[in-house]
C-alpha cells in the first residue's frame, strides 16, 4: 500500500480524505475489463481511479484513503497552480542572485 502525505503537493485535486473502517478498502477495477463485458459503461470515478489510483496512508494507526476529484477545475484553480510555482522560482532566483552578489570569504579584491 502506498503511503502518501495528505497535504503533499500535487497538480491533481483530491476529494476529502475518508477513514477506512473494517475491510472497505477494495481493489480498483480496471476499466478495460468492464468495457469488454456487455453492460453499462464505467463511471467517471471508475475511470479516474484506474488512471490515478486513490492515495492512502496510515495516521495514528488508522487507514485513510483519498480519491481524485471528478469536479472540473475552475479558473481560480488554474491561476493558483500558476502562481505557486512562479513564487517558488522567483524566491530561488533571488537567493541565487544574492549569493552571487556577495563576495566569498576567501576571495580578495585587487
Amino acid at each position: 500500500m502506498a503511503v502518501a502525505a495528505p497535504g503533499a503537493a500535487s497538480l491533481v485535486k483530491y476529494d476529502t480524505p475518508v477513514l477506512v473502517t473494517g475491510n472497505k478498502l477494495k481493489p480498483v477495477k480496471t476499466v478495460a475489463a468492464r468495457i469488454d463485458k456487455k453492460g453499462p459503461l464505467p463511471s467517471t470515478e471508475d475511470i479516474l481511479s484506474t488512471i490515478l489510483p486513490p492515495r492512502s496512508w496510515t495516521q495514528d494507526g488508522q487507514l485513510w484513503t483519498q480519491h481524485v476529484s471528478s469536479t472540473p477545475a475552475t479558473r481560480i484553480d488554474v491561476v493558483n497552480l500558476q502562481v505557486g510555482p512562479r513564487a517558488c522560482l522567483r524566491l530561488a532566483i533571488d537567493r541565487l542572485a544574492s549569493s552571487r552578489a556577495r563576495p566569498s570569504a576567501g576571495a580578495t579584491r585587487s
